[in-house]
């Protein structure tokens, strides 16, 4: 017996005249194939298959996503050993071998036993995932009868290429949708081998009406075969999503679980008795027995590959979209009350007194998405808010989106970057009257658009904003307060394109450029960042460096200008005293567990420099240019599964020691 790795490649010439005629939806020639499938799935034996072992190695992945999709926070992984068995006709029994975790997060999740192992004979005649729970009725594309239930399209033809010198196989790739998409249905592609019609690979997800768990988002499955033994169509690779929200409250981040599996070892003609199989399918040694000889470190998976979804799982979301023509197809709700992070939900600071926030997101069609966010300034007594509309196109090769905003009094801070967390600023500014932010508020619209090319994503801006000052209008000790500092007021029009590269977990880069007029006064500006990151999960090892650049010309108004200085810049320095037209700063952050979860020592360094040409720094703002490259380093600790972090920072050149006190930059965006 010998493993067959299998590529996909387009086929050219591979099929019969006829194949490659244009096809139509359940035309004669798909329903011949899905009745020759059917029938193969149905059959006792497979061209002489008794009985088979298998050996699978599996990651269960428990993390928390964004709505870009971005930023990923892994709270649990699992690793598994399992030993599979199957038997003419469908008798299957799986053994969990072997199980280990670890948890990066608190959490007291429970699996579905069926998430821990893997899914034999590419499922039943009817689907269910998460032991029912999930889903539990929704009728396989290839079970008896289900032609009346779904739809066909013979769409491409493959070559599924061999190693060991054999012939490549064949396959018809058959694009599936339900008649009616409003009842439990299956959503996807399957491709079939030429020759036997046996299901080589299936990428699907659900209708919506398929959930029976009305928190799932979406639930996406890709199952890949390959060739044993020069026969037999059976499991090799195996990865699946489920996505959870709030059923009614639309927060800015999900649950994802994923488990990715790889299956090997076939031993064929085994000796299993029909008494074998009796009992529960799926069945582990007692838990102090789990101890298990794995071939792989925990996270060596995730630290070789990250938590980005696989190309297969990216493919399920652009294919379930143009199948069904745009059409709704998450399990949640589509109109959600919609709540930013509890920072912004309820904050305070010097500028606005309190502020409190929410709105509404209506998720029209699987595509557009309205949303309302309104809020009201206690102390100014003014009224803020924003309402936008996203309109996103998923294909597969160019996915883009567009989108339009309308905002009334939202606040901006002087940059280049914020001076805090939000919830950092807000106890800040309660406890100490000391608010980090150089606020000004923006009234206007803003039209924007991305689309990726590949691995590189470009963004195009336009946005009309009316800039207003700030002044202190919290209460609180005469004086207490840093002056607010005082912006240019006026309208601006701008035009911004950008382009980036790579992921901001590891390498990645970005440049922009923007055209603009203030007041009619045009100028222009150039930014640049690029950052690194690595994290070694296993040894407890996490580095990750930041360079950012950017230079405005003559005739931006004073609130364009960069400040440097402090926390989040030059630690160790005056807060926000250097200023000028260009900048830049380099940061770098080294850390390794000490303790886990509760003690991580880190290690911090930060180089930068702001130069000023024709500008001027307004006098109040009692910031002006460095004349050298300013350097910070020091030492710090992060506590309680790395949320919060306190570093103790000097100044190395004309600076001094500075303590910082934030939350982990990587979870800022969650509170």
């Amino acid at each position: 017996m010998r493993t067959v790795g299998l590529a996909l490649a387009l086929a050219t010439g591979a099929f019969p005249a006829s194949a490659q005629q244009a096809s139509s939806w359940d035309d004669l020639r798909v329903l011949d194939l899905v009745e020759r499938g059917t029938a193969t799935r149905q059959a006792a034996a497979m061209d002489g298959l008794r009985a088979y072992t298998a050996d699978a190695r599996g990651y269960v992945y428990f993390f928390l996503d964004r709505q870009a999709g971005e930023e990923r926070n892994l709270i649990k992984t699992d690793q598994l050993a399992v030993r599979v068995y199957w038997k003419a006709p469908g008798l299957t029994r799986q053994h969990i071998l072997g199980r280990r975790d670890d948890r990066r997060m608190p959490t007291n999740i429970r699996y579905h036993l069926d998430h821990l192992v893997i899914i034999q004979e590419n499922f039943g005649d009817v689907i269910r995932i998460g032991d029912g729970d999930e889903v539990s009725s929704v009728i396989h594309p290839l079970a008896p009868g289900a032609a009346t239930r779904y739809e066909y399209l013979l769409a491409d033809s493959i070559t599924v290429a061999f190693g060991d010198g054999l012939a490549p196989v064949r396959v018809y790739e058959v694009q599936v949708r339900p008649r009616d998409p409003d009842q439990p249905g299956f959503v996807g592609t399957l491709f079939l081998d030429r020759e036997t019609a046996a299901v080589v690979r299936m990428n699907f997800t659900f209708t919506p009406a398929s959930y029976v768990d009305r928190q799932l988002d979406y639930i996406r499955v890709s199952l890949e075969n390959a060739l044993w033994d020069r026969r037999y169509w059976l499991p090799h690779r195996q990865s699946l999503e489920i996505r959870r929200k709030l059923r009614f409250l639309d927060l800015p981040v999900g649950s994802v679980i994923r488990g990715r599996w790889e299956i090997a070892g076939y031993e064929f003609q085994a000796d299993l008795p029909d008494l074998f199989f009796m009992g529960p399918p799926i069945v582990r040694n007692p838990d102090p027995m789990l101890a298990f000889p794995f071939e792989r470190d925990l996270y060596a998976q995730v630290d070789e590959e990250g938590l980005a979804p696989t190309a297969e799982l990216i493919d399920i979301e652009a294919e379930a979209n143009r199948l069904v023509r745009g059409r709704y197809l998450s399990g949640l709700g589509r109109l959600r009350l919609a709540m930013p992070p509890l920072s912004e939900t309820v904050r305070y600071n010097r500028a606005e007194g309190w502020v409190t926030q929410g709105g509404f997101n209506l998720r029209a069609t699987n595509r557009l998405q309205v949303g309302t966010l309104l809020g009201y300034a206690h102390a100014g007594d003014r009224p803020l808010g924003r309402v936008s509309a996203v309109f996103e196109d998923p294909d597969r090769e160019r996915p883009s989106t567009v989108g339009f905003d309308v905002f009334l009094r939202e606040p901006r801070d002087i940059g280049p970057v914020p001076g805090s967390s939000r919830i950092m600023n807000t106890l800040s500014s309660l406890l100490r009257q000391t608010d980090w932010t150089d606020p000004y508020f923006a009234t206007g619209a803003r039209a924007r658009a991305t689309r990726s090319f590949g691995p590189v994503s470009a963004r195009a801006d336009v946005r009309y904003e009316r800039h207003q000052g700030a002044g202190v209008v919290s209460g609180g000790e005469p004086g207490g307060w840093r002056p607010v500092r005082a912006i240019d007021e006026g309208d601006l029009t701008a035009v911004r394109l950008s382009a980036s590269l790579g992921s901001p977990d590891r390498l990645f880069a970005e440049a922009g450029a923007a055209w603009a007029a203030f007041d009619g006064a045009p100028y222009r500006e150039a930014s640049l960042r690029l950052a690194a990151g690595r994290r070694w999960l296993e040894h407890g090892v996490a580095l990750r460096s930041t360079l950012d650049a950017a230079a405005v010309s003559g005739g931006a108004p004073s609130q364009s200008l960069y400040l440097l200085g402090g926390r989040e810049t030059l630690p160790g320095y005056d807060y926000r005293s250097l200023a000028g037209n260009a900048f830049w700063l380099l940061r770098v952050e080294g850390s390794r567990q000490l303790l886990s979860p509760w003690l991580r020592l880190r290690g911090v360094g930060a180089a930068g420099r702001t130069r000023l040409g024709s500008a001027e720094v307004p006098e109040a703002w009692d910031a002006h240019p460095s004349r050298i490259t300013r350097f910070s380093a020091g030492l710090g600790l992060a506590l309680g599964w790395d949320l919060v972090q306190v570093d103790v920072v000097r100044g190395l050149n004309g600076g001094s020691w500075e303590i910082v006190l934030d939350l982990n930059r990587r979870f800022r965006d969650l509170f």
